[in-house]
């Protein structure tokens, strides 16, 4: 499967929200905005709320909503989501354990540590 990650694992301590906070040093977050569109292609990403306007214009955007709203399809996607995306968010189910996934070109991190953070 080409979606399939190799290699080790690692997890961040403390949460995943200091994944969040080391982005944001760097980028500007916006929180609280509910997301009714996401357009996106070669040109960037441009996402509109729900409070109307011309939309959020951006280079790329990283969308984190609930897994539910994904399933609701609440949130419009323009071009839509490949379909490999769109089987997994149905066949994924709701549970009280996450695993988040991102994949670096090379560590950055001590190789030895299955922890970071």
């Amino acid at each position: 499967d080409e979606h399939t990650l190799a290699g080790d694992h690692a997890v961040v301590s403390d949460g995943f929200g200091r994944v969040v906070e080391g982005l944001a040093a760097y980028s500007e977050v916006l929180l609280q905005r509910e997301v009714s569109l996401v357009e996106h292609g070669d040109w960037g990403a441009r996402v509109h709320t729900k409070a109307g306007g011309e939309g959020l214009v951006a280079d790329a955007v990283l969308v984190t909503v609930p897994l539910g709203v994904l399933k609701a399809k609440t949130v419009k996607f323009a071009p839509p989501l490949p379909r490999w995306k769109r089987s997994a968010i149905e066949r994924l189910g709701f549970g009280p354990i996450e695993k988040v996934i991102l994949s670096f070109e090379r560590p950055f991190w001590d190789g030895g540590a299955d922890f970071f953070g």
